[in-house]
């Protein structure tokens, strides 16, 4: 639960209490966004978890100082081969494909390697506050049991946590200096419940006891919808929009669908009925158009029939067609 949860939002690590940390749940954090390197406890601060976070986020070398395996103390020399280790991985980023738009040689050109780390902490080792050499800063606030409540950079950025004890939840909003925010409800165990943000669009988010979202409604700034259902291995059972749109999807205990049927807003519907191997059975739909398939013991198509029955055909509330 943990790790997918940092592999959603990066910055749930850190309300991961420390001593869950690991190397492979940094990892984790850090190849979604680099930055989230601020947030990993000391025993899983390895050298490549510093490789991986520089190499998909240039900025978070201000937070990596690389220290000597024998002093302890930090280390230009071990923070310069990390770099360079970062650089030859972010070079093989770009060359798969997975990072288009960058360029190494531009990139690391404008990495400052003169940036020390400026953290302090405070007595349980939670950050409170950042200042690098190049200017950019952090604070942090905290409540009395240590929880972040809010969260400010020198670069506009910023971020308020609320907690609601009872219902054991937790509301996050961030923002940035362009005015935009983004507003996300979690459960105690970091699973969205609720996203919503400055334009006016919303998510909403419906669970089961395992904490998978079987349901799913998106609500945009004009009060358009959509709403999905979902089995509980994420297959879609039902979609429904707010134009009159649906699809209904049956399906087999092995979760193949064998029965889907479509309807729109102006009464037209079809329906189509398929075997556990996806070919189509039958079909039929509001103008009166039918097939019909057959296939043998290995898939094979036996016979096929089809036409136009005006007399069957009938709008979605039963009525005939006209």
């Amino acid at each position: 639960v943990v790790m997918a949860a940092v592999k959603q939002n990066p910055h749930a690590l850190q309300f991961v209490p420390k001593q869950m940390h690991t190397e492979a749940l940094a990892i984790e954090a850090v190849s979604v966004d680099g930055e989230a390197i601020r947030w990993v406890a000391p025993q899983a601060a390895t050298r490549d978890v510093a490789v991986v976070a520089v190499a998909n986020n240039l900025a978070a070398i201000r937070y990596v100082t690389g220290r000597d395996l024998n002093t302890g103390k930090p280390s230009e020399d071990v923070r310069d081969e990390i770099v360079a280790e970062a650089r030859q991985r972010r070079a093989e980023l770009i060359r798969s494909g997975k990072m288009p738009n960058a360029r190494v040689d531009d990139d690391f050109a404008k990495v400052r390697l003169d940036i020390p780390l400026g953290h302090t902490q405070d007595a349980n080792g939670r950050p409170q506050s950042f200042k690098g050499a190049d200017g950019f800063w952090e604070e942090y606030t905290r409540d009395a049991t240590g929880r972040e409540v809010s969260f400010a950079d020198s670069d506009g950025g910023w971020r308020k946590i609320s907690y609601d004890d009872a219902a054991k939840l937790r509301t996050i909003r961030t923002g940035g200096s362009d005015g935009k925010w983004e507003e996300v409800v979690q459960d105690e165990a970091g699973r969205e419940l609720t996203r919503k943000d400055s334009e006016g669009n919303k998510r909403e988010f419906t669970r089961d006891e395992s904490g998978k979202a079987v349901k799913v409604k998106f609500i945009d700034s004009k009060g358009g919808w959509n709403e999905t259902t979902r089995d509980i291995n994420g297959r879609e059972l039902t979609y429904k929009t707010s134009s009159g749109f649906s699809r209904e999807t049956t399906r087999n205990p092995e979760g193949r669908a064998i029965k889907i049927r479509i309807a729109d807003a102006d009464g037209s519907w079809q329906e189509s009925l398929r075997n556990a191997n996806g070919a189509e059975l039958s079909y039929k739909d509001s103008s009166g158009a039918w097939r019909t398939a057959t296939y043998d013991a290995n898939g094979d198509k036996l016979t096929q029939e089809s036409g136009i029955d005006r007399e069957m055909a009938m709008a979605d509330d039963g009525a005939p067609a006209p």
